[in-house]
């Protein structure tokens, strides 16, 4: 989850699949040479978000039980 906070995480990893996409589907000039091809970038970034989106809903059934103790009062 540092990955979402620090410089060279997932936004930039997101900004730079986005430039790469511009490149290749509009015919934009290259702005700065990569190190992988466009559907190798965006597989290991999917990867890498879905495994966030594991950890968060883990989170989220830890602490569910405590949503749980919300009164519920009759009328």
């Amino acid at each position: 989850m540092r990955r979402l906070k620090q410089s060279n995480g997932i936004r930039d990893d997101i900004l730079r699949l986005h430039r790469m996409a511009h490149t290749v589907i509009n015919g934009a000039p290259l702005s700065e040479p990569y190190k992988e091809d466009l559907w190798e970038a965006a597989a290991a970034l999917v990867e890498e978000l879905q495994s966030v989106a594991r950890a968060c809903c883990d989170i989220a059934d830890a602490i569910q039980p405590l949503a749980d103790l919300e009164p519920h009062l009759e009328d």
